[in-house]
This record gives structure tokens, sequence and C-alpha cells, in this order.
């Protein structure tokens, strides 16, 4: 369900990637998160988060019709080749029901 909404009516999708701040530090326009996040919401499909950052920016979400939030569980160095970083690696940051609890102010 949650991904037709990403494709309304077969139309292609716009994803822009907020969490790119914590591989290339920050980023013109992008420093306050809040404000980027609501700026760019009206223009696209989905905005990429880190799990960290939906809790200051939920009021871009919260709207009818407004994007959907997709929040990143695993993070990969291959977004780090300009810190030499020679290999590829990918590890998970936050499990699926750990996303969950957090999201809703729970702990296991």
């Amino acid at each position: 369900m949650r991904l037709a909404r990403l494709f309304l009516e077969g139309r292609n999708a716009v994803v822009i990637a907020a969490d790119r701040g914590e591989v290339d530090g920050p980023i013109r326009g992008m420093a306050n998160l809040p404000e980027a996040v609501g700026r760019i919401a009206p223009e696209v499909s989905a905005i990429l988060l880190s799990p960290g950052m939906p809790p200051h920016c939920g009021a871009a979400f919260s709207r009818k019709g407004a994007p959907l939030a997709v929040v990143r569980l695993s993070w990969s160095t291959a977004c780090a080749f300009r810190r030499g970083y020679a290999q590829d690696d990918s590890v998970p940051e936050m499990w699926p029901r750990e996303a969950t609890a957090e999201r809703h102010g729970l702990s296991d």
C-alpha cells in the first residue's frame, strides 16, 4: 500500500536524500533540517532520512498529499569515497523493530 502511494497513478517518483550530511558533513541549504525538508517536501514523492531525523521534521509529512518519509535502516561506506575508503561495506544502522519502537517512544 505504501509503495503504491510512492508511484501514484503509475507516475515516476522523485526521492530526495536528506541524509547525506551523515557522510558529507553539513550541506549548504540543508543545515537547518526542518526548514530544508519543509522547503522540498511539496516538490517530491519521498524524502530519504536517517533514523534520528523524523522527530525533527515530522511536520513536513503530516499533511494530506505529503511525501513519504523513507528511513534508511542500513549504511554503506560506498558513499564515503571522498574520505578515502577503498572498500564498500554495508552494515545495519537499526533494525525495523528498533525503528518502530523508537518512533513510538518504546524500548525493548
